[in-house]
């Protein structure tokens, strides 16, 4: 599930939230009592039938119990709902709280990274995000598709050089682990050490993933690495610095 979510007052004029779900192309948005305690789900096109526009309506009036999930819920029952329901996205509540949202792209990443990592691989495969990871300013969707990539890069070069398992890999720049964590889901007895010249996405790796790490520099003649790896991932650098900075 999305755990970036956004949600309306209960006491929220019903056409102005009608109004931002229109702009915004959502259909589904929770709705929130003044305690933080979930109320219901707000459906666009349930609520545009039923109002009659008068400015006393709110959000509240309108939103229905019945329409949220829980996190242990099967992944098969939360889109078997989703489908009964035709609706694209539905908000996880637990004991009264609003946790998350779970959408038909949220099920289609999971189903990619199982597909690529297979089980019990993704089973265990970690979706924390830091909040500071600046690679997430596309989406969640974008990440996970990044991410996966990345290791699909890594290894379509490994079938080239006949490549079983790396046994020590090295991400520079790692960033907040973006593609770090497929590798690490992927390679599960590889050494990885992760480096990067910002020192929050570096402390995020070693915290998170528990990986081997040193912070990189601007200058590449400062950075001092006394190991060797069998591979090494280096992507979103050169993007990232102008031409006469690439040969050092």
């Amino acid at each position: 599930m999305s755990t970036d979510i956004s949600a309306f007052d209960e006491r929220e004029r019903l056409e102005d939230a009608l109004s931002s779900m229109e702009e915004r192309k959502f259909n589904v948005m929770p709705v929130l009592a003044e305690d933080g305690s979930f109320v219901g789900t707000l459906v666009r096109r349930d609520a545009r039938e039923a109002t009659d526009g008068t400015s006393e309506q709110t959000a509240g009036d309108f939103c229905r119990k019945g329409l949220e999930l829980h996190p242990l819920d099967a992944r098969e029952s939360a889109l078997r709902m989703l489908e009964r329901l035709r609706l694209r996205r539905l908000p996880v509540v637990e004991d009264e709280k609003l946790v998350g949202m779970l959408s038909f792209s949220d099920l289609a990443q999971y189903d990619a990274i199982e597909k690529e990592l297979g089980n019990p691989a993704s089973e265990g495969f970690p979706t924390e995000i830091s909040e500071r990871d600046d690679m997430l300013i596309e989406g969640r969707a974008t990440y996970w598709n990044i991410g996966l990539s990345g290791l699909r890069s890594v290894k379509w070069a490994m079938s080239r050089v006949d490549m079983s398992a790396p046994s020590k890999i090295l991400d520079l720049p790692s960033g907040h682990g973006r593609v770090l964590r497929f590798l690490q889901a992927a390679f599960p007895h590889a050494e990885i050490t992760a480096s990067d010249i910002d020192p929050d996405a570096v402390e995020f790796c070693h915290r998170t993933f528990g990986v081997a790490t040193f912070t990189s520099h601007y200058d590449p003649h400062r950075i001092e690495v006394d190991e060797t790896y069998d591979l090494i991932w280096c992507g979103s650098l050169l993007t990232h610095i102008d031409t006469d900075r690439w040969a050092s």
